[in-house]
Protein backbone atom coordinates (compact mmCIF):
# COMPACT_ATOMS: atom_id res chain seq x y z
CA UNK A 1 0.00 0.00 0.00
CA UNK A 2 1.01 3.63 -0.78
CA UNK A 3 0.74 5.95 1.81
CA UNK A 4 1.14 10.00 1.90
CA UNK A 5 4.13 10.68 4.03
CA UNK A 6 4.95 14.12 6.10
CA UNK A 7 8.70 14.20 6.61
CA UNK A 8 10.08 16.06 9.04
CA UNK A 9 13.54 17.41 9.16
CA UNK A 10 14.97 20.13 11.48
CA UNK A 11 17.88 21.92 13.12
CA UNK A 12 17.51 24.36 15.61
CA UNK A 13 19.26 27.46 13.76
CA UNK A 14 20.37 28.58 10.33
CA UNK A 15 24.21 28.43 11.27
CA UNK A 16 26.51 26.76 8.58
CA UNK A 17 27.32 23.74 10.39
CA UNK A 18 23.87 22.67 10.56
CA UNK A 19 22.92 23.35 7.17
CA UNK A 20 24.59 20.08 6.38
CA UNK A 21 22.36 17.82 8.93
CA UNK A 22 19.83 19.33 7.16
CA UNK A 23 20.29 17.92 4.37
CA UNK A 24 21.60 14.26 5.73
CA UNK A 25 18.11 14.39 7.32
CA UNK A 26 16.20 15.02 3.97
CA UNK A 27 18.47 12.59 1.90
CA UNK A 28 17.90 9.73 5.27
CA UNK A 29 13.94 10.18 4.70
CA UNK A 30 14.05 10.30 1.08
CA UNK A 31 15.56 6.90 1.17
CA UNK A 32 13.25 5.32 3.31
CA UNK A 33 10.35 6.24 1.56
CA UNK A 34 11.58 5.41 -1.56
CA UNK A 35 12.66 1.74 0.16
CA UNK A 36 9.22 1.69 0.97
CA UNK A 37 7.69 2.71 -2.46
CA UNK A 38 5.52 5.36 -0.30
CA UNK A 39 4.80 8.87 -1.77
CA UNK A 40 6.20 11.99 -0.28
CA UNK A 41 3.15 14.34 -0.24
CA UNK A 42 5.25 16.95 2.01
CA UNK A 43 8.61 18.57 3.59
CA UNK A 44 8.18 20.19 6.65
CA UNK A 45 11.55 21.88 7.45
CA UNK A 46 13.16 25.06 8.68
CA UNK A 47 15.96 26.30 11.51
CA UNK A 48 13.47 26.54 14.14
CA UNK A 49 13.24 25.89 17.58
CA UNK A 50 12.03 22.13 18.89
CA UNK A 51 11.38 23.72 22.66
CA UNK A 52 8.48 25.81 21.19
CA UNK A 53 5.09 25.86 18.11
CA UNK A 54 7.34 26.94 15.62
CA UNK A 55 5.62 27.61 12.09
CA UNK A 56 6.60 23.94 10.67
CA UNK A 57 4.72 22.39 13.50
CA UNK A 58 2.12 24.78 13.19
CA UNK A 59 1.54 23.40 9.23
CA UNK A 60 2.16 19.49 10.34
CA UNK A 61 -0.78 19.58 13.11
CA UNK A 62 -3.22 21.15 10.46
CA UNK A 63 -2.13 18.58 7.76
CA UNK A 64 -2.70 15.66 10.58
CA UNK A 65 -6.04 17.22 11.39
CA UNK A 66 -7.09 17.90 7.72
CA UNK A 67 -6.23 14.20 6.90
CA UNK A 68 -3.39 15.30 4.56
CA UNK A 69 -0.97 12.90 5.49
CA UNK A 70 -0.80 8.58 6.37
CA UNK A 71 2.56 8.43 8.34
CA UNK A 72 4.67 11.29 9.73
CA UNK A 73 8.13 10.17 9.07
CA UNK A 74 10.97 11.68 11.72
CA UNK A 75 14.77 10.46 12.17
CA UNK A 76 13.83 10.69 15.94
CA UNK A 77 11.59 12.28 18.64
CA UNK A 78 14.10 14.37 19.39
CA UNK A 79 14.14 16.31 15.85
CA UNK A 80 10.05 16.03 15.82
CA UNK A 81 10.10 18.26 19.57
CA UNK A 82 11.89 19.02 22.58
CA UNK A 83 9.16 19.90 24.42
CA UNK A 84 6.80 17.26 26.04
CA UNK A 85 3.52 18.78 25.68
CA UNK A 86 4.20 18.77 22.33
CA UNK A 87 5.12 15.66 21.08
CA UNK A 88 2.15 14.74 23.59
CA UNK A 89 -0.17 17.18 20.97
CA UNK A 90 1.26 15.61 17.62
CA UNK A 91 0.55 11.68 19.45
CA UNK A 92 -2.98 12.56 20.53
CA UNK A 93 -3.92 14.35 16.92
CA UNK A 94 -2.38 11.33 15.02
CA UNK A 95 -3.79 9.07 16.52
CA UNK A 96 -7.07 10.59 16.79
CA UNK A 97 -7.04 11.58 12.87
CA UNK A 98 -5.57 8.21 12.12
CA UNK A 99 -2.16 9.05 10.91
CA UNK A 100 1.07 6.73 11.94
CA UNK A 101 4.33 8.16 13.39
CA UNK A 102 7.36 6.30 12.15
CA UNK A 103 10.95 7.11 13.11
CA UNK A 104 14.12 6.41 11.17
CA UNK A 105 15.93 4.78 13.78
CA UNK A 106 12.86 2.37 14.64
CA UNK A 107 12.29 3.44 18.26
CA UNK A 108 8.71 4.52 17.24
CA UNK A 109 6.39 2.92 14.45
CA UNK A 110 2.83 3.26 15.44
CA UNK A 111 2.19 0.75 12.43
CA UNK A 112 3.89 -2.10 14.05
CA UNK A 113 2.48 -0.98 17.52
CA UNK A 114 5.54 0.61 18.70
CA UNK A 115 4.91 3.52 20.74
CA UNK A 116 4.84 2.38 24.39
CA UNK A 117 7.94 4.57 25.04
CA UNK A 118 6.92 7.67 23.04
CA UNK A 119 6.13 9.71 26.44
CA UNK A 120 9.41 8.43 27.79
CA UNK A 121 11.17 9.28 24.66
CA UNK A 122 9.22 13.07 24.84
CA UNK A 123 10.51 13.67 28.15
CA UNK A 124 14.34 12.95 28.03
CA UNK A 125 13.97 15.14 24.25
CA UNK A 126 12.94 17.69 27.20
CA UNK A 127 15.05 17.16 29.50
CA UNK A 128 18.46 17.57 26.88
CA UNK A 129 16.95 20.53 25.66
CA UNK A 130 16.82 21.91 29.04
CA UNK A 131 20.20 20.54 29.76
CA UNK A 132 21.52 22.11 26.46
CA UNK A 133 19.93 25.92 27.34
CA UNK A 134 21.66 25.39 31.09
CA UNK A 135 25.01 25.24 29.31
CA UNK A 136 24.05 27.94 26.87
CA UNK A 137 23.77 30.39 29.78
CA UNK A 138 26.74 29.30 31.61
CA UNK A 139 28.45 30.13 28.52
CA UNK A 140 27.05 33.62 27.60
CA UNK A 141 27.08 34.75 31.52
CA UNK A 142 30.92 33.84 31.22
CA UNK A 143 31.58 36.05 28.22
CA UNK A 144 28.91 38.90 29.85
CA UNK A 145 31.32 38.89 32.45
CA UNK A 146 34.01 39.35 30.19
CA UNK A 147 32.55 42.53 29.40
CA UNK A 148 30.81 42.12 25.68
CA UNK A 149 27.18 43.09 24.67
CA UNK A 150 25.67 39.87 23.81
CA UNK A 151 21.66 40.91 22.95
CA UNK A 152 20.89 41.02 19.22
CA UNK A 153 18.94 44.29 19.84
CA UNK A 154 21.15 47.60 21.16
CA UNK A 155 19.61 50.56 23.27
CA UNK A 156 17.79 52.93 20.74
CA UNK A 157 20.60 55.46 19.90
CA UNK A 158 23.99 52.84 19.52
CA UNK A 159 24.94 49.98 17.53
CA UNK A 160 26.49 47.31 17.64
CA UNK A 161 30.59 46.39 16.73
CA UNK A 162 32.80 44.23 18.06
CA UNK A 163 30.35 42.78 20.84
CA UNK A 164 30.41 46.61 22.10
CA UNK A 165 28.09 49.51 21.87
CA UNK A 166 29.04 52.59 20.00
CA UNK A 167 27.10 55.68 19.67
CA UNK A 168 24.96 55.85 16.22
CA UNK A 169 25.88 58.73 13.91
CA UNK A 170 21.99 59.79 13.52
CA UNK A 171 19.05 61.16 14.73
CA UNK A 172 18.77 58.72 17.32
CA UNK A 173 20.74 59.54 19.97
CA UNK A 174 19.34 63.33 19.79
CA UNK A 175 15.88 61.45 20.64
CA UNK A 176 17.59 59.59 23.59
CA UNK A 177 18.51 63.47 24.64
CA UNK A 178 15.92 64.97 24.31
CA UNK A 179 13.37 62.64 25.97
CA UNK A 180 15.71 63.23 29.17
CA UNK A 181 15.78 66.78 28.81
CA UNK A 182 11.87 66.90 27.71
CA UNK A 183 11.03 64.78 31.25
CA UNK A 184 13.01 67.59 33.33
CA UNK A 185 10.64 69.78 31.84
CA UNK A 186 7.61 68.26 32.98
CA UNK A 187 6.54 66.59 29.87
CA UNK A 188 4.96 63.01 30.82
CA UNK A 189 6.15 59.53 29.03
CA UNK A 190 2.98 59.44 27.92
CA UNK A 191 2.68 62.69 26.41
CA UNK A 192 6.17 62.37 24.57
CA UNK A 193 4.73 59.05 23.66
CA UNK A 194 2.23 60.58 21.45
CA UNK A 195 4.20 63.82 20.45
CA UNK A 196 6.98 61.30 18.86
CA UNK A 197 4.37 59.41 17.44
CA UNK A 198 2.66 62.72 15.69
CA UNK A 199 6.15 63.59 14.48
CA UNK A 200 6.69 60.68 12.56
CA UNK A 201 9.80 59.58 14.47
CA UNK A 202 10.79 55.69 13.96
CA UNK A 203 10.44 53.54 17.09
CA UNK A 204 12.88 51.66 18.50
CA UNK A 205 11.38 48.70 16.98
CA UNK A 206 11.07 49.85 13.52
CA UNK A 207 15.11 51.20 13.73
CA UNK A 208 15.68 47.55 14.89
CA UNK A 209 13.90 46.17 12.12
CA UNK A 210 12.20 44.64 14.33
CA UNK A 211 9.38 42.17 12.84
CA UNK A 212 5.75 43.78 13.03
CA UNK A 213 7.43 46.71 14.45
CA UNK A 214 4.61 49.14 15.35
CA UNK A 215 4.77 53.17 14.16
CA UNK A 216 3.76 54.26 17.14
CA UNK A 217 5.56 55.41 20.49
CA UNK A 218 4.46 53.83 23.84
CA UNK A 219 4.91 55.10 27.53
CA UNK A 220 6.60 51.96 28.76
CA UNK A 221 9.28 52.60 26.14
CA UNK A 222 9.61 56.13 26.97
CA UNK A 223 10.02 54.96 30.33
CA UNK A 224 12.12 52.38 29.54
CA UNK A 225 14.93 54.85 27.82
CA UNK A 226 14.45 57.30 31.07
CA UNK A 227 15.93 54.03 33.12
CA UNK A 228 17.89 52.52 30.90
CA UNK A 229 21.69 52.61 33.03
CA UNK A 230 23.58 51.97 28.77
CA UNK A 231 22.96 55.40 28.05
CA UNK A 232 25.83 56.80 30.77
CA UNK A 233 28.27 54.30 29.85
CA UNK A 234 27.04 51.40 31.78
CA UNK A 235 27.06 47.42 30.08
CA UNK A 236 24.14 46.15 32.34
CA UNK A 237 23.22 42.69 31.23
CA UNK A 238 21.62 39.75 32.74
CA UNK A 239 18.73 41.53 33.69
CA UNK A 240 15.88 39.16 32.28
CA UNK A 241 15.98 35.57 32.18
CA UNK A 242 13.83 33.01 29.87
CA UNK A 243 11.06 31.07 32.67
CA UNK A 244 11.65 27.89 30.56
CA UNK A 245 12.79 26.54 27.75
CA UNK A 246 8.59 26.11 26.35
CA UNK A 247 8.52 29.79 26.27
CA UNK A 248 9.28 32.99 24.96
CA UNK A 249 8.20 35.23 28.26
CA UNK A 250 11.20 36.51 30.48
CA UNK A 251 11.15 37.17 34.10
CA UNK A 252 13.58 39.82 36.30
CA UNK A 253 16.32 39.15 37.66
CA UNK A 254 17.20 40.23 41.10
CA UNK A 255 19.60 43.38 40.67
CA UNK A 256 22.43 41.41 43.06
CA UNK A 257 22.49 38.96 40.16
CA UNK A 258 22.69 41.04 37.23
CA UNK A 259 25.77 41.72 35.82
CA UNK A 260 27.06 45.44 35.48
CA UNK A 261 30.22 47.61 34.63
CA UNK A 262 30.84 51.16 34.53
CA UNK A 263 31.93 53.26 31.61
CA UNK A 264 32.46 51.06 29.14
CA UNK A 265 31.37 52.37 26.35
CA UNK A 266 30.68 55.99 25.23
CA UNK A 267 27.58 57.68 27.35
CA UNK A 268 24.69 59.51 25.08
CA UNK A 269 23.53 61.25 28.64
CA UNK A 270 25.38 62.76 31.61
CA UNK A 271 25.19 60.66 34.55
CA UNK A 272 24.20 63.49 36.17
CA UNK A 273 21.35 64.17 33.91
CA UNK A 274 20.43 60.50 34.62
CA UNK A 275 20.25 61.11 38.54
CA UNK A 276 18.01 64.14 37.82
CA UNK A 277 15.76 62.59 35.84
CA UNK A 278 15.82 59.68 38.29
CA UNK A 279 14.87 61.66 41.25
CA UNK A 280 12.52 63.23 39.48
CA UNK A 281 10.62 59.83 38.68
CA UNK A 282 10.66 58.97 42.42
CA UNK A 283 9.38 61.90 43.18
CA UNK A 284 6.47 62.01 40.63
CA UNK A 285 6.23 58.45 41.94
CA UNK A 286 5.25 59.23 45.37
CA UNK A 287 3.03 62.18 43.83
CA UNK A 288 1.39 60.45 40.97
CA UNK A 289 -2.13 60.86 42.61
CA UNK A 290 -1.68 64.40 42.63
CA UNK A 291 -0.23 65.67 39.31
CA UNK A 292 1.16 69.57 39.19
CA UNK A 293 1.53 69.81 35.51
CA UNK A 294 -2.18 71.52 33.80
CA UNK A 295 -2.14 72.68 30.11
CA UNK A 296 -1.17 76.14 30.40
CA UNK A 297 1.37 76.08 32.67
CA UNK A 298 4.34 78.31 31.60
CA UNK A 299 2.03 79.68 29.40
CA UNK A 300 0.33 82.63 31.11
CA UNK A 301 1.93 85.81 32.25
CA UNK A 302 0.05 88.56 34.22
CA UNK A 303 -0.50 91.56 31.86
CA UNK A 304 0.03 94.23 34.56
CA UNK A 305 2.93 92.51 36.53
CA UNK A 306 4.70 89.89 34.45
CA UNK A 307 4.58 87.31 36.95
CA UNK A 308 3.39 83.68 35.64
CA UNK A 309 0.53 82.56 36.40
CA UNK A 310 -0.13 79.78 39.33
CA UNK A 311 -3.47 76.66 38.63
CA UNK A 312 -5.57 77.22 41.85
CA UNK A 313 -7.46 73.53 42.25
CA UNK A 314 -10.32 75.73 44.18
CA UNK A 315 -10.88 78.34 41.59
CA UNK A 316 -10.25 75.85 38.34
CA UNK A 317 -8.29 78.65 36.61
CA UNK A 318 -5.33 80.13 36.87
CA UNK A 319 -4.25 83.50 39.20
CA UNK A 320 -1.46 86.24 39.07
CA UNK A 321 1.87 84.54 40.57
CA UNK A 322 2.53 87.41 42.94
CA UNK A 323 -0.80 87.77 43.83
CA UNK A 324 -1.20 84.40 45.47
CA UNK A 325 2.03 84.82 46.92
CA UNK A 326 1.89 88.80 48.19
CA UNK A 327 -2.13 89.13 48.20
CA UNK A 328 -4.07 92.51 46.76
CA UNK A 329 -1.12 94.92 47.79
CA UNK A 330 1.45 93.97 45.38
CA UNK A 331 -1.02 92.40 42.01
CA UNK A 332 -4.90 91.11 41.61
CA UNK A 333 -5.59 87.93 41.10
CA UNK A 334 -6.20 88.28 37.08
CA UNK A 335 -8.03 84.97 37.17
CA UNK A 336 -8.84 82.89 34.36
CA UNK A 337 -10.87 79.94 34.55
CA UNK A 338 -9.15 76.60 32.40
CA UNK A 339 -12.31 76.06 30.86
CA UNK A 340 -12.91 78.95 29.02
CA UNK A 341 -9.07 78.90 27.98
CA UNK A 342 -8.91 75.61 27.06
CA UNK A 343 -12.81 76.18 24.42
CA UNK A 344 -11.08 79.24 22.99
CA UNK A 345 -7.55 77.84 22.19
CA UNK A 346 -9.29 74.67 20.90
CA UNK A 347 -11.70 76.85 18.79
CA UNK A 348 -8.83 78.96 17.39
CA UNK A 349 -6.79 76.02 16.39
CA UNK A 350 -9.77 74.37 14.42
CA UNK A 351 -10.69 77.75 13.03
CA UNK A 352 -7.21 78.47 12.05
CA UNK A 353 -7.06 74.85 9.69
CA UNK A 354 -8.13 74.36 6.60
CA UNK A 355 -11.38 71.65 6.09
CA UNK A 356 -8.78 69.81 4.06
CA UNK A 357 -6.11 70.13 6.78
CA UNK A 358 -8.71 68.87 9.04
CA UNK A 359 -10.11 65.86 7.32
CA UNK A 360 -6.05 64.68 6.67
CA UNK A 361 -5.53 65.04 10.03
CA UNK A 362 -8.17 63.13 10.93
CA UNK A 363 -7.73 60.76 8.60
CA UNK A 364 -4.62 60.16 9.85
CA UNK A 365 -5.36 59.68 13.51
CA UNK A 366 -8.09 57.14 12.28
CA UNK A 367 -6.06 55.08 10.37
CA UNK A 368 -3.99 55.10 12.92
CA UNK A 369 -5.98 54.18 15.67
CA UNK A 370 -7.42 52.08 13.45
CA UNK A 371 -3.91 49.66 12.69
CA UNK A 372 -3.65 49.28 16.26
CA UNK A 373 -6.82 48.19 16.72
CA UNK A 374 -6.09 45.48 13.91
CA UNK A 375 -2.67 44.43 15.74
CA UNK A 376 -4.43 44.23 19.22
CA UNK A 377 -7.28 42.22 18.01
CA UNK A 378 -4.58 39.62 16.23
CA UNK A 379 -1.75 39.57 19.91
CA UNK A 380 -5.50 39.07 21.49
CA UNK A 381 -6.12 35.78 19.54
CA UNK A 382 -2.51 34.99 20.12
CA UNK A 383 -2.28 35.05 23.98
CA UNK A 384 -5.69 33.44 24.06
CA UNK A 385 -4.35 30.40 22.33
CA UNK A 386 -1.50 30.22 24.22
CA UNK A 387 -3.69 30.14 27.71
CA UNK A 388 -5.60 27.42 26.05
CA UNK A 389 -2.13 25.98 25.14
CA UNK A 390 -1.38 25.94 29.01
CA UNK A 391 -4.17 24.82 29.97
CA UNK A 392 -4.52 21.53 28.06
CA UNK A 393 -0.35 21.05 29.02
CA UNK A 394 -1.71 20.96 32.91
CA UNK A 395 -4.26 18.12 31.81
CA UNK A 396 -1.59 16.21 29.78
CA UNK A 397 0.65 16.30 32.35
CA UNK A 398 -1.59 15.28 34.86
CA UNK A 399 -2.40 12.43 32.45
CA UNK A 400 0.99 11.60 32.00
CA UNK A 401 1.59 11.44 35.57
CA UNK A 402 -1.70 9.02 36.06
CA UNK A 403 -0.32 6.61 33.44
CA UNK A 404 3.37 6.63 35.05
CA UNK A 405 5.17 8.28 32.26
CA UNK A 406 5.90 10.98 35.02
CA UNK A 407 6.80 11.36 38.73
CA UNK A 408 5.07 13.33 40.87
CA UNK A 409 7.21 15.95 41.74
CA UNK A 410 8.29 16.46 37.82
CA UNK A 411 4.57 17.17 37.48
CA UNK A 412 4.19 19.37 40.07
CA UNK A 413 6.50 21.34 39.23
CA UNK A 414 6.05 21.54 35.14
CA UNK A 415 2.39 22.63 36.37
CA UNK A 416 3.80 25.21 38.60
CA UNK A 417 5.57 26.82 35.63
CA UNK A 418 3.05 26.50 33.68
CA UNK A 419 1.18 28.53 36.23
CA UNK A 420 3.75 31.46 36.24
CA UNK A 421 3.65 31.43 32.82
CA UNK A 422 -0.40 31.57 32.41
CA UNK A 423 -0.47 34.08 34.95
CA UNK A 424 1.87 36.40 32.85
CA UNK A 425 -0.01 35.65 30.04
CA UNK A 426 -3.24 37.23 32.10
CA UNK A 427 -1.94 40.06 32.68
CA UNK A 428 -0.88 40.45 28.82
CA UNK A 429 -4.58 39.89 27.98
CA UNK A 430 -5.79 42.21 30.42
CA UNK A 431 -3.44 45.17 29.14
CA UNK A 432 -4.46 44.20 25.42
CA UNK A 433 -7.81 44.22 26.17
CA UNK A 434 -8.02 47.57 28.35
CA UNK A 435 -5.87 48.83 25.05
CA UNK A 436 -8.31 47.81 22.94
CA UNK A 437 -11.80 49.17 24.39
CA UNK A 438 -9.37 52.77 24.70
CA UNK A 439 -8.98 52.32 20.71
CA UNK A 440 -12.90 51.91 20.54
CA UNK A 441 -13.24 55.00 22.46
CA UNK A 442 -10.50 57.07 20.26
CA UNK A 443 -12.71 55.66 16.93
CA UNK A 444 -15.97 56.86 18.62
CA UNK A 445 -14.19 60.17 19.57
CA UNK A 446 -12.47 60.76 16.05
CA UNK A 447 -15.80 60.20 14.38
CA UNK A 448 -18.05 61.96 16.81
CA UNK A 449 -16.05 65.24 18.07
CA UNK A 450 -12.45 65.20 16.22
CA UNK A 451 -11.61 68.77 18.73
CA UNK A 452 -12.90 66.97 21.94
CA UNK A 453 -10.27 64.17 20.59
CA UNK A 454 -7.17 66.39 19.94
CA UNK A 455 -7.80 68.62 23.34
CA UNK A 456 -8.24 65.73 25.80
CA UNK A 457 -5.73 64.65 28.53
CA UNK A 458 -2.42 64.49 27.54
CA UNK A 459 -2.22 65.21 24.04
CA UNK A 460 -4.60 68.46 24.99
CA UNK A 461 -0.79 69.39 27.03
CA UNK A 462 1.07 68.74 23.82
CA UNK A 463 -0.89 70.35 20.95
CA UNK A 464 -1.34 73.39 23.29
CA UNK A 465 2.31 73.69 24.08
CA UNK A 466 2.92 73.25 20.62
CA UNK A 467 1.05 76.26 18.94
CA UNK A 468 0.61 78.32 21.75
CA UNK A 469 3.43 80.60 22.52
CA UNK A 470 2.62 83.32 25.07
CA UNK A 471 -0.75 84.19 27.12
CA UNK A 472 -1.24 87.13 28.24
CA UNK A 473 -4.16 87.89 31.34
CA UNK A 474 -5.95 91.36 31.65
CA UNK A 475 -6.90 92.33 35.37
CA UNK A 476 -10.61 91.73 34.42
CA UNK A 477 -9.70 88.40 32.54
CA UNK A 478 -8.64 89.29 28.96
CA UNK A 479 -6.58 87.02 27.35
CA UNK A 480 -4.22 87.90 24.59
CA UNK A 481 -3.24 85.26 23.22
CA UNK A 482 0.30 84.58 21.33
CA UNK A 483 0.06 81.72 18.72
CA UNK A 484 2.87 80.08 16.41
CA UNK A 485 0.30 79.96 13.65
CA UNK A 486 -0.80 83.01 13.67
CA UNK A 487 -1.12 87.15 14.89
CA UNK A 488 -1.84 87.68 18.46
CA UNK A 489 -5.75 87.70 19.36
CA UNK A 490 -7.33 89.45 21.93
CA UNK A 491 -10.21 87.28 23.62
CA UNK A 492 -13.02 89.83 26.09
CA UNK A 493 -13.56 87.81 29.82
CA UNK A 494 -16.29 85.01 29.17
Amino acid sequence: MSYRVGAFVRVSTDRVEQRASLQNQKEMVQDYIEEKGWNLEKLYTGPESGTKLNSSMKELLEDIENKNIDVLLVKDLYRLARNAELSHRVKNLADENGVHIVTLNDMVNTMEGKDEWYGLYAIFAQMEAENTSRNIKQILKKKMEDGKYLNSNPPYGYRIENQKLVVKDDYTPSVVRRIFHDYLDGKSPDGMAKELTLEGVPTPAQVNNRKNAGLRWHEKTVKGILTNRHYIGMLVQRQTTTISITTTKRKSMPEEEQIVFDDVHEPIVSKELFQQVKKMMEKRQRNRTAPTHHPFSNLLVCKDCGSGMNYKKNRKGYVCGRYAKYGVNCCKSHLIKEAVLMDIVKRDFMSGMSQMDKEVMKRDFYNKVSYYSKRNEREIENVEGRIEVLKRRKKNLVTMMADGELDRESCQESIKDADKEKAILEEDLKRLQNDQEQNKLDKANIEDNFAEYLFSGSTAIEIIHRVVDKVYIFEDGTQDIHYGFSEPELHNAS
